[in-house]
């Protein structure tokens, strides 16, 4: 997939545009102490929240300074490939070569389930995806003694943590699961070093955070906790079970074509099928099953398996039935994370089953070799049937460099949109001018860019628009009140 934005030339727009600006602003006086705006907490708290953090600005903000836009994609392509071999390494791990095998066909699988476009992108909803799987195995991990991977563990679910808060509640979840079996396990080796290594990444992952809730009031972190404690109408515990049905019973929504916005809210609104209702108790049932015999049996693997499973179930339920009503929509994308997880949860149950069922030794040998063909016959089933988005990012490129170079050198410009789809251009333009380091005021968007760009004196105004044709047009005046036109450019 980030072969293919170097073929089609990404340039960011909308919401990844804005992140890019953010992300220029790292190194700077500017540097963001949050992440992303978050829609549904402000609707709930009644002020502006954003994600914890700005760890998805910092991991842009070097990728972003090279000549080429599709570099933070490629970026971010490289780190999903990275966490994937992490997910392949643990996995052998705990489970040996059929866990491995196993794991690699679900993902190849589970992908079908998402937009293609999710595989290497920087939107704050796809970018933790694969990290959570990684976190998942990481916590699994640390619940069987692994005290070096803990460094990782707080690492991984920082980023994801600080990038979207829909994914708080799994984080934490899990994370708990597997600090509970690492002091339980009580691993041999010393926990000294591995403590000190863990404190000095927490600091610096959560240092701009805590600095943002101290230099402001009520702060960041605070408004978050109102957002989870408002009593704002929400979708409700019946949407939070039906979802959970949806992620975990047969058939689940990894296994399923990508939902659009209509067909999640059915999803989590409609009565679930029979067979999707029981097959999900019987999932929970089994997971149960693994942390009982687990305990029972001293076996840290078995019961941490159990209990990572069953929360995130527990996590998918809170997520949906927390959503704010009038944010119903956004469930489109923020509950593409369900896809990953319900595919985690099918593993961990199966590979407990296995440990707790008497299994014939020659089958996982049997197994390895049927799970080679059916890997390779489902990556080449996928990548030989995805259709990949082609935008006409080098339309927007050339638009928004032409704009860019027809206005003076100096003064600060004034970006005003009228309209969604001028709107995704304007945020491109925000882009192009942030890179060429020219001064800009972004009165409305406040809250995706900062008060930073909310306010500000302005020399000229350049506003853009749609003609009667739909097409984007982009028009400059210099002064104020208005002078003499200075661009007047039209993307067809």
């Amino acid at each position: 997939m980030a072969i293919h934005w170097i073929d089609v030339g990404w340039f960011p727009t909308g919401d990844r545009a804005d992140y890019s600006v953010k992300a220029l602003d790292v190194f700077s006086s500017r540097s963001p102490l949050t992440g992303p705006w978050s829609a549904g907490a402000t609707i709930a708290a009644g002020e502006t929240v954003y994600s914890p953090g700005p760890l998805l600005f910092w991991a842009m903000a070097l990728p972003l300074r090279l000549p080429w836009p599709s570099a933070v994609q490629v970026a971010m392509g490289l780190v999903n490939l990275a966490s994937l071999a992490g997910v392949m390494v643990l996995a052998r791990r705990r489970g040996g070569d059929l866990l491995m095998i196993a794991t690699a066909i679900a993902f190849a699988v589970m992908l079908r389930s998402l937009p293609p476009e999710v595989y290497a992108d920087v939107w704050n909803s796809s970018a933790p995806l694969v990290p959570f799987v990684l976190l998942v195995f990481l916590c699994w991990s640390l619940a069987c003694g692994e005290v070096r991977l803990l460094a990782l563990t707080v690492l991984v679910a920082s980023f994801i943590v600080q990038t979207h808060l829909t994914f708080l509640a799994a984080t934490l979840g899990v994370v708990a699961v597997g600090v509970a079996g690492l002091l339980v396990t009580r691993p041999r080796p010393p926990l000294r070093r591995p403590l000190l290594w863990t404190g000095a990444v927490a600091v610096v992952c959560w240092i701009a955070p805590l600095v943002e809730q101290l230099v402001h009031r009520p702060g960041n972190l605070v408004l978050i906790a109102r957002s989870a404690t408002s009593s704002t109408e929400t979708l409700g515990r019946m949407s939070g079970v039906k979802g959970v049905v949806h992620t975990v019973g047969v058939p689940p929504w990894w296994l399923q074509a990508p939902r659009n916005a209509l067909q999640r809210l059915i999803d989590v609104n409609a009565t679930p099928s029979l067979l999707a209702s029981v097959t999900t108790i019987l999932v929970v049932l089994g997971l149960v099953a693994a942390i009982v015999v687990g305990l029972r049996t001293r076996r840290p693997a078995l019961w941490a398996a159990g209990a990572i499973g069953l929360v995130i179930c527990l996590a998918v339920a809170v997520d949906v039935s927390s959503t704010p009503r009038a944010a119903a929509l956004t469930t489109q994308y923020t509950l593409r994370w369900a896809a990953p997880a319900g595919m985690c949860v099918w593993l961990l149950l199966g590979w407990s089953l296995v440990s707790m069922l008497p299994v014939p030794a020659a089958l996982p040998r049997a197994a390895l070799g049927a799970g080679v063909a059916l890997l390779a016959a489902a990556g080449i089933a996928a990548a030989a049937t995805r259709d990949l988005p082609d935008e006409r990012f080098r339309a927007t490129h050339e638009l928004t460099d032409t704009v860019v170079d027809a206005l003076p050198d100096r003064g600060t410009t004034r970006l005003q949109a009228s309209g969604l789809e001028a709107a995704t251009s304007r945020s491109a333009l925000s882009y192009a001018l942030r890179r060429a380091d020219r001064p800009q005021v972004v009165p409305g968007a406040g809250r995706e860019l900062g008060a930073d760009y909310a306010h500000g004196a302005w020399v000229r105004t350049l506003w853009v628009g749609q003609d009667a044709k739909g097409r984007t047009v982009a028009q400059g005046v210099v002064g104020d009140p208005p002078g003499p036109v200075v661009v007047s450019l039209t993307r067809p």
